[in-house]
This record gives structure tokens, sequence and C-alpha cells, in this order.
């Protein structure tokens, strides 16, 4: 019992939701501040944050609903998707950049988790920076609004000259109506 008083953790005393959200939470703060190329052990983040491994699973996996393993790779794996739509970035750059070393395997689960190959994203994000995406210049009386594509206000022959990346549009809209 004393050996259990002298490692108690900041999170001990809350009930177990808001442990475990607490938790998960210094995980995402830790793994900002670690780069992104580096691996990433569980048995090391455990230990930085004060909890063990299987607690940090378990925190894991009642606040994201996955296991801890997946949560990570799910988080590299969106930074390497933000990348490639900048367009800036070979997809082999941004994946090595993330830590995925081996390129077979990370464009399974990249297909598997965005529904389409690392290649094809960076494909689209190039296409998107050679349309022209500046908005039409507003009348008199009008001011510019963000409307979401799929909306019925968006007019539907402006939706082919926007970014098929990008949910929303600039559009004028009349003021005072």
């Amino acid at each position: 019992m004393v050996e259990r008083a002298m490692r108690a953790t900041p999170f001990d005393k809350l009930p177990s939701r808001e442990r475990h959200t607490a938790i998960v939470a210094e995980l995402d703060a830790l793994v900002r501040t670690i780069p992104p190329s580096r691996p990433l052990y569980s048995k090391e983040l455990a230990e930085q944050i004060g909890t063990s491994v299987r607690t940090l699973h378990s925190a894991s996996v009642s606040v994201v609903g996955m296991s801890l393993h997946s949560y990570l790779r799910l988080k590299r794996l969106t930074q390497v998707r933000l990348q490639l739509l900048t367009g800036a970035f070979s997809v082999k750059a941004a994946a090595l950049a993330n830590g995925f070393w081996h390129l077979g395997d990370f464009s399974r689960v990249y297909r598997r988790v965005f529904g389409e190959l690392p290649s094809q994203t960076r494909a689209r994000a190039k296409q998107c920076k050679q349309l022209d995406l500046s908005p039409p210049p507003c009348p008199d009386e009008s001011k510019l609004t963000l409307v979401s594509l799929s909306s019925p206000s968006f007019p539907r022959q402006h939706s082919r000259s926007f970014c098929p990346l990008w949910p929303i549009a600039p559009v004028c809209v009349r003021s005072g109506n």
C-alpha cells in the first residue's frame, strides 16, 4: 500500500472517465512535443505521463475508441495527409518525416483509412493549386460569405470552379435580405 501511495499521479483522484480523458489529453500534448519521425513506445509514453501502459491503453480505448497503437498511427497518418494536401511534399518525404519507414505498408494503411492512395491525395492537391481559387468580386451591397458546397443555397454552376478538397466556397450574398 505504501508503494502505491508513493506512485500516486495527478489522475488518481479523478473519476474513471475524467481520468481517462485527462490521460489522453496529456498523451496528445506529449506526442506534439516529440519529433514526428521518432518512434513512439508505449512504455516510454506511459512513464512520461506518469501512468502504466495498461492504463494508457485503456484510456485510449475509452476516450477515442481505438487501441493506443491505432490512435498514434492515425494521428501520424493525419499529419501525412495534411502535408500531402499542401502539395509541397512527395509521398515518400511525408511518410518518412512522420515515422513510416515501410512505404508499402504505409500506402496500404493510408488507403484503408482515407479511401485513396497517398499519391491520389497529392495529385488532387496539386490539381487544386492550378485552379484559380480567388473569390469573385462582389457587386455593391454584397458581402463575401463562406457557404458549404453541399448547401442548397450554393449555386451549382460555380461548384466546379472550386477545389474539390474544400467543403466551403466563397459566395457573394446581398446584405440586408
